[in-house]
């Protein structure tokens, strides 16, 4: 049996919306891919789209789930995998070690997503 390498437990609920950018001008200048959030973690997340990202890329996220909204995190790339459907499966991690993600909103943001996420997964409506 392989080992699991994952230390946080994911959720899969279509609850949370997701929007996926890229920073700066490069950004602005190309189109926002739709995407679907496939799980969800408290380090990171993968999403379903029809773009292929390049592993190291960094991402720009807004996540919502509820009355709970984080925008503007900042992701990078780990994987981004073909899928049967014509779409892409991407992995990303958060990129704690900025300066900018380690404001303490953003960590009670994405605390309060897990929080949700783990009740609506335990108490299915």
């Amino acid at each position: 049996m392989p080992k699991e390498r994952r230390r946080h437990l994911r959720y899969q609920r279509a609850d949370l919306v997701l929007e996926v950018a890229r920073p700066g001008i490069k950004g602005m200048l190309r189109i926002t891919p739709s995407s679907e959030c496939l799980d969800f973690a408290i380090a990171g997340l993968q999403f379903g789209s029809k773009e292929r990202f390049k592993k190291g890329e960094r991402l720009v996220l807004d996540l919502r789930v509820y009355d709970v909204e984080v925008r503007e995190l900042l992701a990078q790339v780990v994987s981004s995998q073909p899928r049967e459907d014509n779409m892409y499966c991407t992995g990303v991690r958060f990129c704690f070690e900025l300066k900018s993600m380690q404001r303490p909103e953003i960590s009670r943001a994405l605390l309060r997503i897990e929080d949700k996420l783990r009740v609506a997964q335990q108490y299915p409506a």
